[in-house]
């Protein structure tokens, strides 16, 4: 579990700008674990988790998270976006399917963000039920669709974290 958490805390580390002044893991929830990030003059706060499980196995593979970021000053909730473990083909949709639902994502570099951020409410609410997040996408080596799994395991409590760390700082 250390291992895990120190993973988590350095893949924050390299999702966040050079300057950053402090990453504090808040508290770990099951898979997920919430975070906050001060710059010393705001706060940046998020859930974040790894895979579970990526497939096919390909060479050069590279670590793999899952966010929820909470941007007060933007007034930013929520967001949900996603570090790839591969870089993608470029102009081909990414997607997330929890249970039934299935949202469309686009690519920008290694990051997958909502293609609908009006969607974003019903996102949430297929997180906060589900079970597992698959996240699919074709990466730019290859044809096969690569399939990152993603367990929802202490994501609400993770959320609810990192939302009361922003409100409150």
């Amino acid at each position: 579990m250390r291992r895990m958490i120190i993973g988590m805390m350095l893949g924050a580390l390299a999702a966040l700008p050079v300057h950053a002044a402090q990453v504090e893991i808040l508290e770990v929830f099951q898979d997920w674990s919430a975070v906050q990030h001060t710059d010393g003059k705001t706060a940046t706060c998020f859930a974040t988790s790894r895979p579970t499980e990526i497939a096919p196995k390909a060479e050069g593979v590279v670590e793999a998270f899952a966010y929820l970021s909470y941007y007060p000053v933007e007034k930013v909730e929520a967001e949900i976006s996603f570090k790839l473990s591969y870089p993608p083909k470029k102009g081909v949709a990414l997607s997330v399917a929890i249970g039934a639902d299935v949202f469309k994502f686009v690519a920008r570099d290694d990051r997958a963000f909502m293609d609908n951020p009006k969607a974003q409410a019903k996102l949430i609410a297929a997180l906060q039920k589900g079970d597992t997040l698959l996240l699919k996408g074709t990466p730019a080596k290859g044809t096969a669709t690569a399939v990152e799994t993603y367990s929802l395991k202490g994501l609400s409590e993770a959320m609810a974290r990192a939302k009361a760390a922003c409100a409150a700082g």
